[in-house]
């Protein structure tokens, strides 16, 4: 589902994100580095950064079912965040999908997002016990 809403969702970010809005995406990709850097998760600052860019899309009822799913997703997010390299390769995929957003080009954080969701699954795909 992510994969469907999300890359539209950074697309419209792109073109349509405030230069307030592209600060707060900044300060919580900061605020996700150090937190990396100091080996803390940083569960909220992910989730905040993809609820920020929905935001920023400007899409009251895309928006409403982020809403929705972030609530839904909270748990297998927090998860999923605790398996290894994962907190390192969001933060990857956030950089590219802001440097996008900033340089106004919405077919790059499209690209950027599917490609960050793609990481990400394949991670949880590697961490899934076989059988």
């Amino acid at each position: 589902m992510r994969k469907i809403l999300e890359p539209p969702l950074a697309a419209r970010a792109a073109k349509l994100a405030s230069p307030e809005e592209v600060a707060r995406l900044e300060e919580i990709y900061a605020r996700q580095r150090e937190k990396i850097g100091r080996g803390q998760n940083a569960i909220e600052e992910d989730s905040e950064f993809h609820y920020t860019l929905a935001t920023a899309a400007r899409n009251r009822v895309v928006l409403r079912v982020v809403d929705v799913l972030m609530d839904l997703l909270q748990e297998s997010r927090e998860r999923s965040l605790q398996v290894p390299g994962r907190l390192e390769k969001s933060l990857q995929g956030h950089r590219r999908i802001l440097d996008a957003i900033k340089q106004h080009e919405p077919g790059a954080a499209a690209i950027a997002m599917q490609r960050h969701l793609g990481e990400i699954e394949d991670i949880l795909l590697k961490s899934q016990p076989e059988g």
